[in-house]
């Protein structure tokens, strides 16, 4: 059995610091139900102890049922409401927040209009999926390729799916501010200093089958089922989505809050009773940049600390020694053989 090292090499994610932070939760069922309070919790504590001024956006087209109060965070006097202003009204209530909801969908949904209400472009963007199909995921996909190429600022995607009883919480974005991330590689480094990186490949880079549609493995009696219908018939636990939520805050207050995320994904199983991270290593981002973009990624020769990413940045994880880096199988910039893919 091979021992893996991958967390003693970890990179925590640069956030740039930030007046503006754009937070939107995409569906208010199983999992982003319960996810919601966390949400409004964290806007309120960057609110609070770091001045900062955060939009919260919750977007869910769907209403609530009464079978949806056996899974998801529910009650029966909300019965017939839309999911998402529902939350928007009792967390934002709860927390003296100012909490926006979406009674749509999510190809509906302009990220700019957002900016126009805070009048500010330098804002960092995190979406949080929390649907359940593949083609709702590649509507989430869709909307942030049409914001990641145009001029914005730091954007990132956390992704909750999950099945019966097991699941995954994955993170891609990047950190540049109001770049084209396909034309930063020659201009922002991933490496900005010692410990910390600045990309992450989308969820669905990750993981491709994510867009699929998952229709095709569900028996005939689940195919025309919501995941209320299947919590029903125990196709989904009545316990995986509370885990969910409670894995995705970890990541998102490690993200804004204490700002040492050093994992992209994270994958859980309660039958197993177990949970396995992924972390964010030199050697993988090189790998995925090269695998995605299909070049190898030239650091900028300026080197040290870049400006934006000094203040308030954890240094739980200690001081990365590039030296202690292993590459031993990293090819050479001008070598053009394949990389391996790290498993």
């Amino acid at each position: 059995m091979k021992l893996n090292l991958d967390y003693l090499h970890a990179l925590s994610i640069a956030v740039p610091t930030a007046k503006t932070i754009n937070l939107v939760l995409v569906g208010c069922g199983g999992t982003g139900s319960w996810l919601s309070p966390t949400v409004v919790r964290v806007a309120r504590l960057l609110r609070e102890k770091f001045q900062t001024k955060v939009a919260v956006t919750f977007i869910d087209p769907d209403v609530v049922e009464p079978k949806n109060c056996y899974r998801q965070n529910f009650c029966e006097a909300e019965v017939g409401n839309n999911k998402a202003e529902t939350l928007a009204f009792r967390y934002g209530l709860a927390w003296g927040m100012e909490v926006a909801a979406y009674p749509h969908k999510v190809e509906e949904f302009n990220f700019l209009e957002v900016e126009r209400r805070y009048q500010s472009r330098a804002m960092v963007y995190v979406v949080i999926g929390c649907v359940d199909s593949g083609p709702a995921r590649g509507a989430i996909a869709k909307r942030l390729l049409d914001q990641e190429h145009g001029d914005t600022g730091p954007l990132f995607w956390l992704d909750c799916g999950n099945g019966k009883q097991s699941g995954q919480v994955m993170l891609g974005g990047f950190s540049y501010e109001r770049h084209l991330r396909h034309q930063t590689h020659d201009k922002k480094p991933m490496f900005p200093m010692p410990g910390y990186c600045t990309w992450s490949p989308w969820p669905h880079e990750q993981m491709p089958n994510l867009l699929e549609d998952t229709a095709a493995e569900k028996t005939p009696e689940e195919k025309n089922l919501s995941c209320a219908d299947l919590a029903l018939l125990d196709s989904q636990g009545m316990a995986i989505n509370q885990n969910m939520a409670a894995q995705a805050s970890d990541f998102l207050i490690r993200l804004l809050v204490t700002r040492n995320l050093n994992r992209y994904a994270t994958y859980l199983d309660l039958a197993a009773g177990t949970t396995i991270s992924k972390y964010l290593t030199e050697k993988w981002l090189r790998s995925s940049w090269k695998k995605i973009e299909g070049s190898i990624w030239h650091e900028p020769a300026e080197k040290g600390v870049r400006k934006g990413y000094q203040n308030r940045v954890a240094n739980e994880n200690g001081v990365y020694e590039a030296e202690e880096f292993d590459e031993t199988e990293e090819e050479d910039p001008e070598d053009e053989e394949d990389i391996e893919d790290e498993e």
